[in-house]
């Protein structure tokens, strides 16, 4: 009797000793699987939401509406000043108006953004003054 015991018990010994290294492996396989499906489903929601940059854009320190290409802004600030400069050669001009930008990186917000009415708020409130001097 004591023989068979102690052969059960080799017998259950080394089918648990046996047993590690495949319950080992397959709990790596299922974490690997696991993570790779949890990587994949990122990838495809960054795919989707790329970053970009809005620009909120301030005249006067007084907000007028949002951007994503600032340098649209600052050629139309740009051109008004030069058109100006040629019609009045001969006095100094400058711009009598603060333009200021704030970035933020968002994902991509289209929907935010109000470049034309950015635009217009400008044409409107610019204005050139000439430097007095004496």
């Amino acid at each position: 009797m004591n023989n068979l015991k102690h052969r059960l018990s080799n017998l259950a010994g080394k089918t648990s000793r046996e047993m590690k290294p495949a319950i080992k492996k397959s709990i790596m396989a299922a974490v690997t699987v696991a993570a790779l499906s949890f990587g994949a489903g990122n990838a495809a929601l960054a795919a989707d939401s790329e970053i970009t940059t809005m620009y909120h854009v301030y005249v006067n320190n007084k907000f007028v509406g949002t951007v994503t290409d600032k340098s649209q802004v600052e050629q139309l600030v740009e051109d008004k000043l030069t058109s100006v400069k040629k019609e009045y050669a001969d006095l100094d001009v400058e711009l009598a108006l603060d333009v200021s930008f704030i970035p933020e990186q968002v994902f991509s917000s289209a929907a935010n953004v109000n470049t034309s009415e950015v635009l217009n708020v400008l044409k409107d409130e610019m204005a050139v003054q000439a430097e007095a001097s004496a």
